[in-house]
Parts: C-alpha cells; sequence; structure tokens
C-alpha cells in the first residue's frame, strides 16, 4: 500500500488550492488599486482646495505683501496638512518606527514658532 495519495486526490488539492491562491490575489490587486485611486483622488483634493484658496486672493483688497505672505503661508500649510494626512494613513506604530515613510513638506521651517507648537501639540493634526 503506497503512502503517497492517489491521483485524483493530489490534482483535487492542487486545483482547490489555485483557485484559493488567484482569488486572494485578486482580492489583494482590487483592494491595492483602490487605495491607489483613492490616494490620487486626495491630492487631487488638497490641489483643488489650495488652487481655489489661492484664488480667491485676486479679488482681494489687502496689500501686495500682506497676499504674498498669506499665499505663502497657506501653501506651507496644505503641504504640512497633506503630509500629515498620509501619515496618519501608516497607522499608529509605523509612524515612528524606521519603516515608516518621511514626506516631504515645502519650508515647514518657515512658519512661525507658534504656529508650528499648536500643530505639534494637537491630539488630531489633520
Amino acid at each position: 500500500r503506497p503512502a503517497v495519495p492517489s491521483d485524483v486526490v493530489f490534482n483535487v488539492f492542487v486545483m482547490f488550492s489555485s483557485l484559493v491562491a488567484a482569488f486572494r490575489t485578486s482580492h489583494a490587486l482590487v483592494r491595492y488599486t483602490d487605495a491607489a485611486s483613492y490616494l490620487h483622488k486626495l491630492s487631487a483634493c488638497w490641489f483643488d482646495s489650495a488652487s481655489t484658496l489661492l484664488a480667491f486672493c485676486r479679488a482681494s483688497d489687502a496689500a501686495e505683501d500682506e497676499i504674498y505672505k498669506f499665499k505663502q503661508t497657506l501653501i506651507r500649510l496644505i503641504s504640512l496638512m497633506s503630509a500629515h494626512s498620509l501619515d496618519s494613513l501608516q497607522g499608529a506604530n509605523m509612524s515612528m518606527t524606521a519603516n515608516g515613510n518621511r514626506f516631504e513638506v515645502l519650508d515647514a521651517q518657515d512658519l512661525d514658532s507658534r504656529t508650528k507648537e499648536v500643530i505639534m501639540s494637537s491630539e488630531h493634526r489633520v
């Protein structure tokens, strides 16, 4: 009596394992493409909100240097919010480890110290 099961049992097992692997791979690919699509939508929303807020400056009666300062601060804050939102998507345990991604922020050091303190001490940064 052989210790190896018959060919039919082996073929059924291989077919079942192949179907399970194909289904799980297909499901993982769908989840990945959905997540990538949502990240692209998120970056498009940040761009739309920034461009809309900057467009409002055209009708402002404020001085040119104040409008320039507002635009520069706005872009830096939106860049910072975008980086914080992407960082929060990584999860709490990934943000502080070496495995977490680092996101570029446009000249965050140029923000005043009070703004940086408020942002960093906030429980909900985004």
